[in-house]
């Protein structure tokens, strides 16, 4: 048996389709572990010593006793092999396991002898940079929202670690708790608190004013805590505010944020931040100055303008329109939009919203505080404006952006609009 095989390596030899010195060794191995013809077979067809095409013809050619052994060997090893079952842990949602026994790429963070740390469900979103994930996490069997990053260069990494890193530095009841930021294989991820509920974009026609104005409100305390752990949002609106459970309120998607460090000046950034419909004037243009807090309150303002009216403040057929609109025009009053929208409220609004960000309410908690007083029945601490005098101060802001128009529509022929949303 054994020197049957050694013939048939000489052979090999011999006719130059195994090599010599591979085939020495191959035969002191047989002799040291007394290999029987099924091993010799397969370590014949699986070694490497012999082109497998050349394999049946030696056997053939020689009268190889064992071909037939060489031939079932070969075909075995040439069969594919069955995909390794995937083994799940127990306990799994139905939901889950469902996923994750069909499709290995729902398998987020894998690990040798493991199961994976999440199970990807359903996308939730997707936006710019990333995709969210409503996601299990095996270990603590709980839903959570995982936001992948799918930009490619090296500013998307920077603004996406960015994000995560101030988002998770702000734990308030009125923010998404963002509970780690990873990295796998290079791919970066946050790991955050996944809420089943609407956005406030979303929910709008289903709530009453006072619950419309409540959502506005408890979305200002949360922006006023990030303001006072100096972190601007820059991109408030109602797609990023979200519902949850009884009604409690999330601010989310810090993708745009901006740290506001101790004794920087407020300059230019050289490119238009935010989502136009949105963003107030100074936002719109790269003349303004960049990194006050009261931008966010014109924001904040501008949700409560599509809370009462049901629609953004300005409207447009892209973004361009939209900036120009911003630079150039006052948006309607909130009355002439519905006459049914207590007097108070738009007065409140037209504040939070004043071209000037000095005319505005101090503060994002300002803001929240006059809500409150709304919502309790006593009375607000702003004044209506006259016509007079809102004009004049639109005259007066004009004069600043007149010339910054004409700049916002050189901006974004050129391409340098690269931060600006639509949506």
């Amino acid at each position: 048996m054994l020197e049957d095989f050694e013939a048939f390596v000489r052979a090999g030899v011999e006719r130059g389709v195994i090599d010599a010195e591979k085939g020495q060794a191959l035969l002191r191995a047989w002799q040291e572990r007394s290999a029987g013809p099924q091993e010799q077979a397969r370590e014949l067809v699986t070694g490497g010593f012999i082109d497998t095409s050349c394999l049946v013809e030696l056997g053939d050619e020689i009268a190889f006793p064992y071909r037939q052994t060489l031939k079932v060997t070969l075909r075995e090893c040439e069969r594919p092999k069955e995909p390794a079952r995937v083994l799940l842990p127990e306990g799994l949602p139905a939901e889950v396991e469902a996923v994750a026994a069909a499709d290995r790429a729902r398998h987020f963070v894998e690990r040798e002898g493991k199961p994976p740390r999440f199970y990807l469900v359903q996308k939730a979103g997707q936006g710019g940079m990333g995709v969210v994930w409503k996601a299990w996490e095996v270990e603590l069997r709980r839903w959570v929202a995982v936001k992948i990053l799918t930009g490619k260069s090296e500013d998307d990494r920077k603004r996406f670690k960015r994000e995560a890193q101030m988002a998770a530095g702000l734990q308030h009841a009125n923010i998404v708790p963002v509970y780690e930021v990873g990295d796998w294989n290079g791919i970066l991820f946050i790991n955050m608190a996944y809420l089943p509920g609407r956005t406030l974009a979303d929910a709008r026609g289903t709530l009453k004013l006072e619950e419309r104005v409540r959502c506005v409100m408890d979305a200002a305390r949360a922006v006023q805590f990030a303001h006072e752990h100096g972190v601007l949002h820059r991109d408030l609106k109602p797609s990023n505010i979200l519902l949850g459970e009884r009604g409690a309120v999330y601010v989310c998607d810090f993708g745009l944020a901006k740290r506001m460090e101790p004794g920087t000046s407020l300059t230019m950034e050289g490119f238009v931040v935010g989502t136009p419909a949105y963003m107030p004037p100074e936002a719109a243009t790269l003349a303004g100055p960049k990194g006050d807090p009261r931008s966010d309150v014109y924001s904040l303002g501008a949700v409560l303008y599509e809370m009462l009216t049901g629609r953004p403040p300005y409207k447009g057929a892209d973004a361009m329109k939209v900036l120009l609109e911003v630079v150039s025009k006052e948006p309607k009053a909130p009355r002439k939009v519905d006459s049914r929208i207590p007097v108070e409220l738009e007065v409140v609004c037209q504040k939070a919203m004043e071209r000037h960000p000095w005319a505005r309410y101090g503060s994002a908690g300002a803001l929240a505080d006059e809500l409150g007083r709304w919502l309790r029945g006593e009375g607000i601490m702003a004044r209506p404006t006259g016509r007079v005098v809102r004009l004049g101060r639109w005259v007066k802001a004009r004069r600043v952006i007149l010339g910054t128009a004409v700049g916002v529509a050189v901006v974004v022929a050129a391409g340098w609009m690269v931060r600006a949303r639509v949506v």
